[in-house]
Parts: C-alpha cells; sequence; structure tokens
C-alpha cells in the first residue's frame, strides 16, 4: 500500500473536520456575554411594522411595506440600507422619495435587477420623520426574504457586511490566485509534449469557481453601487463556464475509451452557456429563470461522474486520481449537505462555504498531484532527450557519432550538385598520449572536434568516426567553396596553436571528395575516396 495515501485521507477528513467544527461553534456557541456601551454607529433595525397588500402593477402583485418614525439619527454619513435579492424597492422618508430601485424596459435582465443593496441617506431635520420601505418581490423564492434592516453610519455598515463575507471572499481569491498559477504553469511549459494540458482546465475551473462566490457575496454590490448588474452576471455566468471546464478535466481522468462520451457531455455543456446567453440578450429569459436549467446541468453531470466512476471501477483499475477525484467528490457533497442543513436550521450559513472549502481542497489537491505527475513525466521527458543525445553523440566532444552517421545517410537523399564527403584524422594522437598522458590526448581530440565544428558551421554536419578520425558532410555547391571552407579551416587551426602554445599543437591531414551517384556505387564509396586521399595528405605531412 502506498505510503502516503494514509496521510492524504488522514489530512482532508482533518480538514473537513476542523471545518466543520469552527462553523457549528461559530453559529451554535451557548455563551452568555455582557458588553457596555457598545458601538452605536450602527443597528440592526426590527422595532417596524409589517404589513403587506395587494397591487396590480407589482411583478407578483405583492407589496411588503416596513414603517417606522425616526426618534434621532445615529450621526453623519448616517442611512438605510438592506440587500434584495430578485426584489424592488422604494424608500420614503415622509413623503420625499429616497430611494428606487426598478429594472425599466432597456434593461437586458428583463425581469430582476438581481441582487442590490437599497441605501437611503439621512440628515438631522429627518427626525420625527415616518420611513416607509416598500418592496416588490420579482419571483416567488422572494416572497418569503425578509431583509436585514441596517441603520446607522454608512462606513461601519460597510465594515460588518465585508466582515461578515471576508472569508467567502478570500476563498474566492485564493481560489483565483491558484488557477492563474496552473495556467501559468501549462503557457510555462506549452511545447513539452508530455506535460497534461487538462490541468488548465482545471485552472480555469477554479477561477470560474472563485470569480463565481467573489461575485455572488453581498460585499460586492455594497462596495460597487452602479455594477451589481455586471457582477450578477459574472456570478451567474462564471457557474456555468465552471461546469464546462470542470467537464474538460474530468475528461482526462478517465480512459480514453469514454473520452467521446465525455466529449458529447462538453459539448451540451457550451451549447447550454450560449443558449443562456442568447436567452439572454433576446429578453426571453433571463439569468436568474435559467438558474434552476444550471441547477439540473449541475446533477446530470454528477451523475455522470457517478456512472463513469462506476464503469471504470468494473472495467480498469482505478488511478489515484480517480480514487482521489471519488473522495473529494464525496467531501463536496458532504460540504453542500451542511451548508444547507446549517442554512435551514439556523438560517445562517447561506453561501456555501463548506461546500466551497471541500471544492477549493478538491482544486489543491488534483492541482498538486497533476502538476507533480507533469513534472515527474517532463523529467522523464528530459532524461528520455539526454540518452537519445547519448545515443547519437560522441560523449567525449560532443559531435554526431557514427551510429547517427549510418541513420543520416540512410535516411537522407544526397544530391551530387552540393555534396562533399571531408574526412579529417588528428595526427600524433598516440605520442601525445604517450608523452603528456591519457588527459592531454583527450583535450586534443576536444580541440580538433571544436576547431572541425566551428570551422564548417552552418554548411557542415560534423561526425567523430572513431579514435582520432573525423567526417563531415559539407553541403556546398562547388569544390572551389569546399576548399575555401577548408583553407578557413587551416587557418583556425594556425590561431589555436598560436594562442595556445601550451596545448599540445593541433594538426589535422584532411581528404575531401564529391559525391557522385554515377561513379558511386552508395555514399560509402564517396567516403572511402575522401579517406583515401586524406591519408595521401596524412603521408605528406608526415614527411614534411
Amino acid at each position: 500500500m502506498n505510503s502516503k495515501r494514509p496521510v492524504i485521507i488522514l489530512s482532508i477528513i482533518g480538514v473537513l473536520l476542523v471545518t466543520i467544527m469552527l462553523t457549528l461553534f461559530q453559529h451554535h456557541e451557548k455563551v452568555d456575554r455582557y458588553i457596555a456601551r457598545q458601538d452605536e454607529d450602527y443597528c440592526v433595525w426590527t422595532d417596524y411594522e409589517y404589513s403587506t397588500y395587494h397591487d396590480d402593477n407589482a411583478p407578483l402583485g405583492i407589496v411588503q411595506e416596513y414603517t417606522w418614525t425616526i426618534t434621532d439619527t445615529p450621526g453623519r454619513n448616517s442611512c438605510i440600507a438592506f440587500y434584495l435579492v430578485h426584489q424592488y424597492a422604494e424608500i420614503y422618508v415622509g413623503n420625499e422619495l429616497l430611494f428606487q430601485l426598478f429594472s425599466n424596459e432597456d434593461n437586458l435582465l428583463t425581469n430582476t435587477i438581481g441582487c442590490d443593496w437599497a441605501k437611503a441617506y439621512l440628515r438631522d431635520t429627518d427626525v420625527n420623520q415616518k420611513v416607509r420601505i416598500l418592496i416588490y418581490p420579482v419571483y416567488k423564492t422572494s416572497i418569503d426574504k425578509i431583509p436585514t434592516i441596517y441603520y446607522g453610519n454608512h462606513n461601519s455598515i460597510a465594515s460588518e457586511v465585508i466582515e461578515s463575507n471576508i472569508i467567502i471572499i478570500a476563498l474566492g481569491i485564493i481560489a483565483i490566485i491558484i488557477g492563474l498559477a496552473f495556467i501559468l504553469f501549462v503557457i510555462v511549459n506549452i511545447k513539452n509534449r508530455e506535460l497534461d494540458k487538462s490541468i488548465a482546465a482545471l485552472g480555469a475551473f477554479s477561477i470560474f469557481t472563485g470569480s463565481w462566490k467573489i461575485a455572488d457575496t453581498e460585499a460586492i454590490p455594497f462596495l460597487f453601487d452602479y455594477a451589481t448588474l455586471l457582477f450578477s452576471g459574472i456570478a451567474l455566468i462564471s457557474i456555468t463556464l465552471m461546469l464546462v471546464a470542470f467537464i474538460i478535466f474530468i475528461r482526462n481522468q478517465f480512459s480514453k475509451r469514454v473520452y467521446f462520451y465525455w466529449n458529447c457531455v462538453c459539448i451540451v455543456g457550451l451549447i447550454f452557456c450560449i443558449t443562456i446567453c442568447l436567452l439572454q440578450l433576446f429578453g426571453i429569459a433571463d439569468l436568474r429563470q435559467t438558474l434552476s436549467a444550471c441547477h439540473i446541468l449541475i446533477v446530470i453531470d454528477i451523475l455522470c461522474i457517478i456512472i463513469t466512476l462506476i464503469w471504470e471501477a468494473a472495467h480498469h483499475r482505478l488511478s489515484a486520481k480517480l480514487k482521489m477525484t471519488s473522495l473529494c467528490f464525496i467531501l463536496c457533497s458532504v460540504g453542500a449537505a451542511i451548508d444547507l442543513l446549517l442554512y435551514y436550521i439556523s438560517g445562517a450559513s447561506g453561501n456555501m462555504m463548506l461546500c466551497m472549502l471541500a471544492f477549493l481542497f478538491y482544486v489543491i489537491l488534483m492541482g498538486y498531484m497533476a502538476v507533480k505527475e507533469a513534472l515527474v513525466l517532463i523529467q522523464r521527458g528530459k532524461e528520455a532527450k539526454r540518452y537519445q543525445h547519448l545515443a547519437i553523440h560522441d560523449q567525449m566532444t560532443g559531435l554526431y557519432n557514427r551510429v547517427f552517421w549510418a541513420e543520416y545517410i540512410q535516411e537522407h537523399k544526397f544530391d551530387e550538385k552540393d555534396c562533399f564527403i571531408i574526412m579529417l584524422d588528428v595526427n600524433n594522437l598516440k605520442q601525445c598520449n604517450d608523452t603528456l598522458g591519457h588527459d592531454a590526448g583527450d583535450r586534443l581530440l576536444i580541440n580538433s572536434a571544436n576547431l572541425i565544428n566551428e570551422s564548417f558551421h552552418p554548411n557542415g554536419i560534423p561526425f567523430r568516426m572513431g579514435g582520432d578520425e573525423f567526417c563531415v558532410i559539407l553541403n556546398v555547391t562547388s569544390e572551389n567553396i569546399c576548399r575555401s571552407q577548408l583553407r578557413r579551416f587551416l587557418a583556425s587551426v594556425e590561431q589555436f596553436n598560436k594562442k595556445y602554445a601550451d596545448e599540445y599543437p593541433v594538426q589535422i591531414a584532411y581528404g575531401y571528395a564529391r559525391y557522385n551517384p554515377k561513379t558511386d556505387f552508395d555514399f560509402g564509396d564517396t567516403l572511402r575516396r575522401a579517406d583515401k586521399y586524406m591519408y595521401q595528405k596524412k603521408l605528406e605531412m608526415k614527411k614534411a
């Protein structure tokens, strides 16, 4: 059994238990607490009269009214503020209309303004005036939503709203940062064939998840009064794109036999995203009305995951990724169930924080596994390239070896118009080894190889044929150019010997021949002619 597996499982269970305990303590602590002189900058106003009446002009024919009389104002920058969830609203102080929020005919969100804050700023002259708040539910699900009415300093209310949403905002930011890191990792290593590119889809899933949760908090519309429609659209569009990104990632976790099946699921998800956007743009149905369809798509995707996991378990051995996917899938479901229970029992949690934590943990864990696997594959690819390099290169000089020579002349077609063979032989290698040692002999070979490589570049391909013999396939169009290259080579040798007088002097005999398909039976005949010419030169150099 993998020794890391129990650690991973215990870590997941530990994180879940700690999160559950912290949430339970936060919402169900039984402590008697008394604090004198509490902050009076704001309060949650509950001393109002509530009534409902019928209005044919209201979206559902229902108007909810909250009224009370202002006895004093909290001071400078004081206001009345409450959160609207798919509701219209009006705020009157006396006979003066201080706030009104409705959807006009030009609004692309045809039936609702989404979720927004209603704010009415107060003055000292408003004391003893009657406050009337009229709320018009747009959907039936909004009828039973009783707003939390804040009364007091605007900045203090803002601090309270931000503080109550800070955890989910922080989780959203973390998710976005993690997603960007995954995508950046793929971009940096995009040319590596071993990399699992689906990590980018996981990154996109994390970004859309974080964007959805941040845009869906109460703090965002409080801080950005005139961008609530934008953030509502971001939240709901992020949900749909999040599903598509997740489908693309999860597809690569299964065997290739189910790729077609998951490609179809992905296409359905894309069609769904495009459809809800078109319905919105043409005023047929707004984003809120298609939310139930989004929930159905989520359920379908969950069922697809369950079915595929069962099929994989029945036909293949589940990989570590799939086992971890199954475990995290269970954790996300448990987190969502606990969040819903807390919401319905105490009404204290509506932001799916535990589910968000489980999803975030899943993204981190799967991303870690995917990146770790990718790094292993990248390292294997580098090692494979290194072994491949060693297989076709001479280890001492770095030039191509005789193995690659044989492959090269078999795979390439040569033309007599632009192909010369140059054979080269290092003189006095044995003498250098006998008098100065093999280290000096190795340096002599390396220096000779470097001079050959530099002198015939870029037209020549150099090879070490073995021992002190080298060969260059020179692609030039005439014998004059070939001789010019050889003169440049000899000049380089002479310059090297002058510059590095302490080194054993380089002396290299050479011979060349032009490939001629009419007289040469094969490329080996050309090589032999060049080799014969080289030995003639070698004898001449020894006599000199």
